[in-house]
């Protein structure tokens, strides 16, 4: 169903007033942190509006909308030395993911109820991992950096950690914890460029979720089948709607429920859409793929910049481009860096943007004092604070990275005194 984009936008408004620590266990923030920045900038609903009108025009007036468009993407992997410090691997498998969904070669496409066959969309998007940084150095398109904004992140972890250049990139950020055990948001268009991007909480990045397909989805400018809210299966849903045409309107699911004869507002639902809360999303429709496309036009956050040819040269992600390995960015870790004289540490290598073959690590007070193992162990006999050097070195070249006093060893006798207060 379509309603008129003031609606949508209205609708934003309304949940300023949703509390936020109600939200245990919700699934998406996006209608949760998104009303909040329009409370404070106003001058975004007029954004919106022009977009809303554009992709009104853009719909009505398109022929033929099948050229492939080309996304660079960036994760910048927010940690604190924990499981959130996923793999590039894992980074890879989720972008294989949201690939298939886009494309709707995903598996669950044969599922799609009869009913919605007709109408299930390849948008056409392709989304890559940047080869290159805003500087033009090599990347994997993966950045790590430590720090606690990955604990409960709100908008304040895209200052600490800042984004690349969202006209040249989507950047999505890797957290541990979002507010209100929520799974990921994101800002529709119009937004500020240094908030604009996707928040996604490590535990879905992954083969197996769907998270960031519906994430993608809102950065794209597509709201929940039943509007602008993040309540589905509440029954005035049926008065809003999503400004799509050929998704039905609905109340919409109850998060992880699967009820593909669901009829709430008049018809089917379309249950299996990427954008509802269902268990069994497969799809997006044509009328979401034709929005999606709008968005991608539009001036509106530089969307229109993202799939320009000089752009995909500048980001490396142009068909043809050669990819070459990159230059290794040492980092490191440690099971336990705090004892008495005699601690074992095991020192692990954590090295990314380049796959190392050989490592120089340098211990101060410690037995070896050198090493070219991956992850040494070292053994402190006498009580002080050290330093660690470390080195990761391929083929294209090599970095260093020097951490002070990191491990602390106190006097056997002396002990440690608590409260202890560790600083790097």
């Amino acid at each position: 169903m379509k309603r008129t984009g003031l609606v949508l936008l209205t609708t934003l408004l309304m949940n300023l007033s949703f509390n936020l620590s109600a939200q245990t266990g919700s699934w998406c923030g996006t209608d949760v942190f998104d009303p909040i920045e329009v409370e404070k900038n106003p001058a975004i609903l007029q954004e919106r509006e022009q977009l809303e009108e554009f992709t009104k025009n853009y719909i009505q007036s398109r022929t033929k909308d099948d050229e492939l468009i080309i996304i660079p993407v960036v994760f910048h992997v927010v940690h604190d030395y924990g499981p959130e410090n996923i793999s590039l691997e894992r980074i890879q498998q989720a972008m294989q993911t949201i690939n298939k969904d886009f494309s709707a070669t995903n598996s669950e496409i044969a599922f799609v109820i009869p009913e919605f066959q007709d109408i299930v969309a390849d948008s056409r998007i392709e989304f890559r991992l940047a080869r290159l940084d805003p500087d033009g150095n090599c990347t994997q398109g993966v950045t790590r950096t430590h720090s606690l904004e990955t604990y409960n992140a709100s908008n304040s972890v895209k200052f600490a950690v800042p984004g690349w250049n969202p006209a040249m990139y989507l950047n999505i950020w890797v957290v541990n914890s979002i507010p209100g055990s929520t799974a990921a948001w994101s800002h529709y268009p119009g937004v500020s460029a240094s908030l604009d991007g996707v928040v996604c909480a490590y535990s879905y990045v992954s083969q197996s979720s769907h998270v960031l397909t519906h994430e993608i989805g809102h950065y794209l400018n597509l709201a929940h089948p039943w509007g602008s809210t993040n309540d589905p299966d509440v029954p005035s849903n049926c008065n809003t709607d999503d400004n799509v045409e050929d998704t039905p309107n609905t109340i919409g699911c109850a998060v992880g429920s699967c009820n593909k004869a669901q009829v709430t507002c008049g018809s089917l639902d379309n249950v299996q859409n990427h954008m509802d809360y269902s268990a069994c999303e497969a799809m997006f429709t044509l009328g979401q793929k034709a929005r999606m496309r709008a968005a991608l036009n539009s001036s509106t956050s530089n969307r229109n910049n993202l799939w320009t040819e000089e752009n995909l040269i500048a980001t490396g992600t142009i068909d043809g481009y050669t990819v070459v390995p990159c230059e290794p960015i040492p980092d490191f870790g440690w099971n336990n860096n705090l004892g008495c004289q005699g601690i074992s540490v095991q020192f692990s290598d954590n090295t990314y943007n380049g796959i190392a073959t050989s490592w120089n690590w340098e211990f101060e007070g410690g037995e070896p004092a050198v090493s070219t193992d991956q992850n040494p162990l070292v053994y402190y006999p006498n009580a002080g604070e050290y330093n660690v050097s470390f080195s990761a070195i391929n083929e294209s070249g090599s970095n260093l990275v020097v951490k002070e006093k990191v491990i602390v060893v106190k006097d056997t006798v002396q002990g440690i005194s608590f409260p202890y207060l560790e600083e790097f």
